[in-house]
């Protein structure tokens, strides 16, 4: 196996070992049309859990991985809606 094979193997594991990590595939949030757009909720509901909505199912899933590492706990976004009101 040529050095050039032996990177492209290597490349293709690491990238494989990245997409495992996504919230989207440890956490597998439910995926469903919601309107004309496909919701990816992981939780109850909107207000308690974390969703991403996209014209796909993949683009859903990726806005979902976003929104897993941006979002404030629904406590944390009330309190930030309360201060900013005073």
């Amino acid at each position: 196996m040529s050095y050039a094979t032996e990177q492209s193997v290597l490349n293709n594991q690491w990238n494989a070992a990245q997409c495992a990590q996504l919230p989207s595939v440890l956490y597998r949030p439910r995926l469903m049309a919601d309107g004309t757009k496909w919701c990816a909720l992981y939780g109850d509901d909107l207000a308690s859990g974390v969703a991403g909505f996209g014209d796909t199912p993949a683009e859903a899933m990726h806005e979902f991985d976003k929104a897993w590492t941006t979002q404030p706990t629904p406590a944390a976004a009330f309190s930030a809606r309360s201060n900013s009101a005073i």
